[in-house]
């Protein structure tokens, strides 16, 4: 799949957009990614915005890389682990959420999958500080382990192409 299936040109406005509920503002940086934690301390979900603008279309090497990462972990989640899970793509735009898996091997791998996806899109960062910014969501001990999913549900009222894997 070329780029351009996750990330579009983000065109400068004449003020910075606010923040959504994610708290990642697509203009200001240019591809910005927050990989969000459980309560355990693992990486378990992705919320991607915007574009690297570092080329054109078609010759973009970190708006490439960053989609190759994305679309190789949702396809091993999905094709390899079996996994179902809710995720949401449209232009410019990918979030997903993992639900909780129990101890063992599975849990291991797929706890291997992320953190690799994560130490990868952290390594694009350093070499391209410019065009893209990663960072991390810690968990709030204590809140309503239902409230994630709300606020994934509620940023996603408005867009299309909502997938649950089966």
């Amino acid at each position: 799949m070329p780029c351009h299936v996750f990330f579009r040109r983000v065109e400068p406005l004449e003020r910075p957009e606010p923040l959504n509920s994610v708290g990642i503002n697509p203009v200001m940086a240019m591809i910005a990614v927050k990989a969000t934690r459980n309560e355990k301390g693992l990486i378990d979900g992705f919320s991607v915005r915007g574009h690297a603008e570092y080329a054109d279309e078609g010759n973009d090497v970190v708006c490439a890389a960053v989609s190759a990462l994305l679309q190789a972990a949702l396809l091993g989640l999905e094709e390899i682990e079996k996994l179902t899970f809710d995720y949401r793509v449209r232009k410019s735009f990918l979030e997903f959420r993992l639900p909780e898996l129990s101890r063992g091997y599975r849990a291991e791998r797929v706890n291997f999958l992320m953190s690799t996806v994560y130490a990868s899109l952290k390594r694009i960062e350093e070499r391209y500080p410019e065009f893209i910014h990663v960072e991390e969501v810690l968990p709030q001990i204590g809140k309503n382990k239902g409230s994630d999913r709300k606020r994934l549900d509620a940023d996603a009222e408005g867009r299309t192409d909502r997938k649950s894997a089966h």
